[in-house]
């Protein structure tokens, strides 16, 4: 049975684009307060003290992660999650220090966390839109004095007694990636209400540079394409098809449409692409 749409797509409309090319062609894409500007509606609508824009959520764990290690101390994690968000922990100058999973969804097991002494902070990932079981992972980091992150990446609007994942630790990471819930050309959000970390995470993020102008243009017709892909007839008659053939056969070129993240080297220090300041406008 074919389906009659995609489970995921990036959901926008015209005026996007419209925006975009604007902004490109009259060469005020590094002009504007509107960074700013959703910085205090998500901050608002989270209930957080503060929001800082981020160019993508592994930079804003990468930088949180810096805050609070000291040098050569671990990072209690979950072993499920992309290996870049271990080469975040890595170039932070941390080390992964993997802890069980729950069976059922994968989320860190609480009853199987051991504690060492050299525990600088605990990343806790909210995996596929279902948050972790915060009560009891909370409890094992507080009574401890260990910094939490929440890696809500996956899971923006999922609420955990009554809070939004990525407010109830000491900082929470969100992204705005093309088929995130809270989807855009790319970015994210640091959520937090401690005044040093806003002040640290400003001062670095001042010393990258402004996305180049090419990096955005290619970004809009990467979503272009997948906007022309995903959408029906589209994807019925020709894009699930191909996908299913490739997956069916193992053609090698048509599986390598959809896979990401498959580089699992370790990095010591993070790319240069992540360095960039997200658009004001």
């Amino acid at each position: 049975m074919r389906p009659s749409k995609p489970r995921t797509k990036f959901h926008s409309c015209g005026v996007v684009y419209r925006q975009l090319l604007t902004d490109l062609l009259t060469n005020r894409i590094h002009d504007g307060d509107d960074a700013a500007k959703l910085e205090s509606l998500v901050a608002k609508h989270f209930g957080s003290r503060f929001a800082v824009t981020i160019p993508m959520a592994r930079v804003g764990i990468y930088l949180c992660l810096r805050y609070f290690l000291k040098p050569k101390q671990s990072v209690l994690q979950s072993p499920y999650t992309l290996a870049e968000v271990v080469n975040m922990t890595i170039c932070a100058g941390g080390i992964p220090l993997f802890a069980d999973v729950e069976k059922h969804n994968a989320h860190l097991d609480a009853s199987k966390l051991e504690y060492r002494e050299d525990i600088g902070a605990m990343l806790i990932t909210h995996l596929h839109g279902i948050p972790a079981e915060m009560t009891k992972l909370l409890s094992f980091a507080r009574s401890r004095g260990i910094p939490v992150i929440e890696d809500a990446a996956q899971s923006a609007g999922a609420v955990y007694d009554g809070r939004y994942v990525g407010t109830i630790g000491d900082a929470g990471v969100l992204s705005f990636g093309m088929l995130k819930q809270l989807n855009s050309l790319y970015g994210g959000m640091v959520l937090t209400d401690d005044t040093r970390l806003v002040e640290f995470l400003r001062g670095e993020l001042a010393a990258y540079s402004s996305i180049p102008r090419r990096t955005l243009l290619d970004k809009l017709l990467y979503l272009f394409r997948l906007h022309l892909l995903s959408a029906n007839p589209m994807f019925t008659c020709f894009t699930f098809p191909l996908l299913r053939h490739g997956v069916l056969h193992d053609v090698t070129w048509i599986n390598n449409i959809v896979a990401v993240e498959l580089d699992v080297r370790i990095k010591r220090e993070i790319d240069s692409w992540y360095r960039h300041q997200m658009s004001p406008c």
